[in-house]
Order: structure tokens, then sequence, then C-alpha cells
């Protein structure tokens, strides 16, 4: 399911501008997923457990944000960035 959760949207710092950096992590992600499919290459286990940690994530964030949006996308920047053990590194342009 690639849906992303509705938003916990927090206005303030300090959280607001982490989860926008996650937001935009997760949504890469799902994109990328969807293109290794699309290429029928298999997904890696790592960019769906960072993903359903995301989803997770933000499903149990309160309305005005918690802690630890930083720890979650950093493994979404590893696999988006071509970087996570196990998984497709970055194709070339």
């Amino acid at each position: 399911d690639f849906n992303v959760p509705s938003p916990p949207a927090p206005a303030d710092p300090p959280f607001a501008n982490q989860y926008q950096v996650l937001y935009a992590q997760l949504l890469g992600a799902k994109l990328n997923v969807l293109n290794l499919t699309a290429m029928d290459i298999e997904v890696c286990d790592f960019a769906t457990d960072a993903i359903a940690a995301a989803d997770e994530f933000l499903t149990d964030s309160p309305a005005g944000g918690m802690a630890g949006a930083p720890d979650v996308q950093e493994d979404l920047e590893l696999f988006n960035a071509g970087n996570a053990p196990g998984c497709p590194p970055h194709c070339q342009d």
C-alpha cells in the first residue's frame, strides 16, 4: 500500500521542517519502489522496512509532532540515494 498517512503537519519548529524532510524522503522512496517494480527489479527488504517504519512513525505522531523524524528518514535517504545495503544502486543517467 503506497498511500501516505494523513499528515500530522506540525506548524511550528522544531518539528515542522523535520516532518517536511521525512515526507519528501518517504514520497521519493515510494516512487523509487514503483519504478523498480515497473522495471521488474526486486525491491529490497531494507526499502520496504524503511517505508513501513516511516508510515508507522507518521501514523503514531500526535498533531503537534514528536521527536524522531530525522532518525526515521535516514534509512529512506540511504535508499533514495542508492546507498542502502542489499538494495540496487542508483541508476545511471
